[in-house]
């Protein structure tokens, strides 16, 4: 990923089956994995986990927020987040 991927890219996963921190020890650049998992319809549900690991810089989280395009933010270290689309 990282061969095709600028540094300014976020590496996001949707996965809830694999951890995303064995995921980043994958990789250089642990600072840019997060997981995004929108709740199922998600055209209908207006939910969308956001996972980090403890080596996800805020600046991922905040554009990923910004990506979505949330109405609610709801900070946690280490632990799933669940925000309400708007």
């Amino acid at each position: 990923m990282e061969r095709v991927c600028g540094p300014d890219c976020i590496l996001s996963t949707n996965t809830s089956t694999i951890d995303i921190e064995l995921i980043g020890s994958k990789t250089k650049s642990q600072d840019r994995i997060i997981g995004a998992h929108f709740f199922s319809p998600a055209h209908i549900m207006p939910l969308l986990e956001i996972v980090r690991t403890n080596k996800t810089s805020k600046q991922v989280c905040c554009c990923l927020y910004l990506l979505c395009v949330c109405a609610v933010w709801v900070t946690c270290w280490c632990l799933p987040w669940y925000v309400r689309k708007g």
